[in-house]
């Protein structure tokens, strides 16, 4: 048997010469030239160097008009570990206000809002959306008309996002790459195209408000395909927000948002439901784009004005059959009795 192992002397043996089971070898004095290790560049921030690049020919309100159908969702409820908590509380017979309270969210949720417009844009700046119907549990009152969309911005493409009001610094801003950390956490072929997954939070040591969640990136003119996002420090307002924005390359021409998802908990909102046990209020909802025309000629007929967001008169009072044409999905129950 031959052993040879570096900083020793090549060794042959013969196994049944060997005593007590070991084996020595003859140590070998080496000369070992030093290895420096470098890092090289972080692909992920090379990949978010074209996006940043090619942000304005991506940007929605850039180079071309359109007119959209909007829809728009938003639902008040317990959160999820609030509503099990309150399933598993043993009710005694004489608590009727326990014993409502289980009904009441069995039955509907706290709060529902939906509305249903038209969204139009004219490069450079002319925009205008036009409020068709709405409907608010309880309420008639218009200001509740696109509560929805003033969750967050209708793109990831401007300098600044905002969440809940707030202004938060976009990683895909100019300057970026020194503001925020990126890490390529996935990479996903779909067909000619690939998908990267990349991480994004602030870098340590600076500043700012920033974000934290996860862009998708697509090959095809390095665009957004989705993008999850957070504000990365809590605000202390007592509530936290998260979005999700998701985009589709429309007329094999542009990338565009069709789907903006808003999470909002509210620690704020709390409702006791027994000694001990607290219960906390969460809204979740959805604007979804349909029917997206890109410079169609209906377009030069808009009225734009200083007025950005207008609701028509006898929006509140659309039939249910009227709203069944509107929404891309229908109702469940529980929204019903709501």
């Amino acid at each position: 048997m031959k052993i040879r192992a570096t900083g020793f002397y090549d060794t042959s043996i013969v196994l049944n010469q060997v005593v007590d089971g070991k084996i020595y070898l003859k140590s070998k004095a080496q000369n070992v030239q030093e290895v420096v290790v470098k890092p090289g560049v972080n692909p992920a921030e090379r990949i978010v160097a074209q996006v940043i690049a090619n942000r304005m020919k991506n940007h929605p309100f850039e180079n071309d008009g359109f007119i959209s159908k909007q829809y728009s969702k938003f639902v008040f409820d317990l959160d999820d570990a609030s509503r099990k908590l309150l399933e598993d509380t043993v009710v005694d017979p004489s608590d009727t206000n326990l014993f409502s309270m289980k009904q009441f969210f069995g039955r509907q949720h706290i709060f529902l809002i939906e509305t249903a417009s038209k969204h139009y844009f004219e490069p450079p700046y002319k925009e205008k959306e036009i409020v068709e119907a709405y409907k608010v549990s309880g309420f008639t009152d218009p200001m509740f008309s696109t509560f929805a969309q003033s969750m967050q911005s209708f793109h990831f493409y401007d300098n600044q996002v905002e969440l809940l009001g707030v202004q938060y610094v976009n990683p895909i801003a100019f300057g970026g790459i020194n503001r925020y950390l990126f890490v390529l956490e996935d990479t996903t072929i779909n067909g000619i195209d690939t998908t990267f997954t990349i991480f994004f939070r602030p870098r340590k040591g600076k500043d700012f408000d920033g974000m934290t969640g996860c862009l998708y990136i697509n090959t095809n003119g390095y665009a957004i395909e989705k993008v999850t996002a957070a504000p990365y420090k809590d605000g202390g307002t007592g509530s936290s927000v998260r979005i999700v924005q998701e985009y589709a390359f429309l007329d094999q021409k542009k990338w565009f948002p069709m789907k903006l998802s808003t999470e909002v908990q509210m620690v704020f909102a709390a409702i006791n439901i027994s000694k001990g046990k607290t219960a906390f209020v969460t809204g979740r909802g959805a604007t979804y784009m349909e029917s997206v025309q890109f410079n169609p000629p209906e377009l030069e007929k808009v009225k734009f004005n200083n007025i950005a967001v207008q609701t028509n008169v006898g929006s509140e009072r659309i039939k249910d059959q009227e709203w069944d044409s509107l929404r891309p999905y229908a109702l469940t129950d529980k929204e019903k009795n709501t």
